[in-house]
């Protein structure tokens, strides 16, 4: 028989789309009781602790795709929240370079998607215009196009701060919580009312709603909620990407280099060479399906091409010392689009297949899943009472200058850092974040 759930919206998985969701539900709406359950021990450890950190618009995003339309909800706010949040980030822009003159041809087709997406500034350089605006590219690009959308942040410390914004309205995060089991909740005539949801560690957790954001392994959580396996209708076949980061130049008065990107293709975005806020050069990622759903590994011969490549493509990254390198796992599936569904009879969301945009979608990802949540049967009463986002009242976290000038921070020979923020001891679990507090620790001290 079924009786009161301990809380209204469960959320399972503490990355950068459970915390996005978490920030929706509980900013914007009041009397919700809404926890995020993680099964590491820091939020941001996960898929969200390996990307690139790019915002960009999503304008090769298929039109008509579930991508699309969170990405253009995400981009309307995006850019207010980031500055409201004090997160680390820089409008940068971006350049699409063509190399061959069929990639040229491509580049009008590249700019109506732009446009069609809200990129209004969006613009086709000539060759010429190219190398007035960044010289540093090696000679023989047949033109590029401008995307003044597109943006750099730190995406660690965008994570933490959706949690900050939640946790200060009354969300709860409860980390090293695995999922083992989930079990229905149902009322006298067979419906299902909720979910008891168990933990590799015997905590029991009862909630009305469960959303799955759980990344990796999303397809892993709906086999408990199917544990014959055939209903799930999607299978998680993560993508790694490695990355090569340069140690940046030594003053701070060189001048940012915007994201230089490929015409990308329908498989991939192609590999990048960009600049962290911290100022580290970076060259990926690379696209490779593998079996591995966590800890990536990267492999040498990988990271020695794209430091040539990256070196080839900008010739005064020759002298330029390489910091080291990374990789993160994308939560492929084997459809193009996300995989966002709901199901009323069973009080279930679930959001998988968030690619590579799910930084960029995230906020509209939120929204997304709040308006499925909205639209089901039982839908929480407190969901009808909209008191609009106020990020005024949030205080917000110490920036990354502020922890270390304050010596909010430990690092060890294994290449961890923690800081203390608000109290709580948190991993920095991006690498760029790392290399780029490393970098911050060095130029301060001089």
């Amino acid at each position: 028989a079924g009786s009161m759930a301990d809380c209204d919206v469960t959320i399972i998985g503490g990355g950068v789309v459970g915390m996005a969701i978490l920030r929706e539900l509980t900013c914007r709406y009041d009397g919700l009781k809404v926890i995020c359950l993680e099964a590491k021990e820091d939020i941001c450890m996960g898929a969200s602790s390996g990307n690139s950190g790019i915002l960009c618009t999503g304008y090769d995003a298929p039109e008509g795709s579930l991508e699309r339309h969170c990405l253009s909800l995400s981009m309307s706010e995006m850019h207010e929240v980031v500055d409201q949040m004090c997160c680390p980030a820089v409008r940068s822009g971006a350049m699409v370079i063509a190399w061959k003159d069929e990639e040229r041809e491509l580049l009008p087709k590249l700019l109506q998607d732009n446009l069609d997406i809200g990129d209004t500034g969006a613009r086709i350089l000539s060759a010429e215009e190219l190398y007035e605006r960044e010289s540093r590219i090696r000679r023989g690009a047949k033109g590029a196009l401008l995307v003044p959308g597109e943006t750099v942040l730190d995406s660690w410390f965008y994570v933490l701060s959706l949690a900050n914004s939640a946790l200060q309205h009354g969300a709860e995060i409860v980390q090293n919580a695995r999922i083992s089991k989930v079990c229905r909740i149902k009322d006298q005539d067979s419906k299902v009312v909720g979910w008891e949801l168990l933990t590799d560690r015997n905590q029991t957790f009862r909630t009305k709603f469960v959303i799955n954001a759980a990344g990796n392994f999303a397809d892993k959580v709906e086999t408990l909620r199917y544990p014959q396996g055939s209903q799930v209708p999607f299978t998680i076949r993560p993508r790694r990407g490695q990355y090569a980061v340069f140690a940046g130049h030594d003053g701070e008065d060189v001048s940012f280099l915007p994201p230089l990107q490929p015409i990308p293709s329908s498989e991939t975005k192609g590999v990048y060479i960009f600049q962290s806020v911290y100022g580290n050069i970076v060259c990926g990622p690379t696209a490779e399906d593998v079996d591995e759903r966590d800890e990536p590994t990267t492999c040498s011969t990988t990271i020695a091409n794209l430091v040539k490549y990256a070196r080839q493509l900008v010739p005064s990254l020759q002298d330029m010392d390489v910091a080291g390198s990374y990789a993160g796992l994308r939560p492929a599936t084997e459809f193009r689009d996300y995989q966002i569904k709901g199901s009323e009879d069973e009080n279930w969301i679930t959001v998988a297949g968030i690619r590579s945009t799910g930084v960029s979608a995230s906020l509209g990802i939120g929204q997304y899943v709040v308006s499925l949540l909205k639209r089901m049967r039982q839908a929480p009463p407190a969901l009808k009472r909209d008191r609009s986002l106020q990020p005024k009242n949030i205080k917000a976290l110490p920036s990354p200058r502020e922890l270390i000038s304050n010596k909010l921070f430990t690092h060890d020979d294994c290449g961890e850092m923690r800081v203390i923020m608000d109290g709580q001891v948190r991993m920095v679990s991006h690498p760029l974040a790392r290399f780029g507090m490393q970098r911050l620790i060095k130029l301060m001290k001089r």
